[in-house]
This record gives C-alpha cells, sequence and structure tokens, in this order.
C-alpha cells in the first residue's frame, strides 16, 4: 500500500521496495544514492560560493557607505566647452 500523503504512488507503481516518504527513496540501489550524493554536493558548493560572493558584495557595500564619498562624478557631467 502507498503511504499516507502520496495518494498517486500506486499508480505511478512505486509502491513496495521503492516506496516514497518526505521526498526520500527507499531501497534504491547504492550507484543511484551517490549520484544523489554528488548532486547534494553540487548544490551545496555552489549555495557556498553564492553566499560567500553575496557577503563580499555586502561588505564592499558596507565599506562605500561608511567612507562616505561625496557625490560621484562622470564625464557626463564635464564640461569639455571650458577646454583651452
Amino acid at each position: 500500500a502507498p503511504l499516507a500523503g502520496h495518494p498517486g504512488d500506486a499508480i505511478r507503481g512505486q509502491s513496495g521496495p521503492h516506496q516514497k516518504f518526505g521526498g526520500h527513496h527507499f531501497g534504491r540501489s547504492r550507484s543511484r544514492e551517490k549520484g544523489g550524493a554528488d548532486r547534494t554536493l553540487t548544490f551545496l558548493s555552489l549555495l557556498i560560493h553564492d553566499e560567500v560572493a553575496r557577503r563580499e558584495q555586502k561588505k564592499f557595500a558596507l565599506r562605500m557607505r561608511r567612507a562616505a564619498f561625496r557625490s560621484g562624478k562622470s564625464l557626463d557631467g564635464f564640461d569639455f566647452s571650458r577646454l583651452p
């Protein structure tokens, strides 16, 4: 019988040794578990890299605010007609 919360499991043929419970599959082979672990490690690696980059950006923005630089200037506001 399918586990509670997954009424479509019996229809999809997932009853028995390959029951699904809370997103976890039981009764799968080691090679499939290793593939899942590789994907999990890849995801965690990407997540950590993203978090590090976000923190660096946040620190940079904080330092820029604390530096209190005067308003930024660009060549758009430069008066080239005053050049000799």
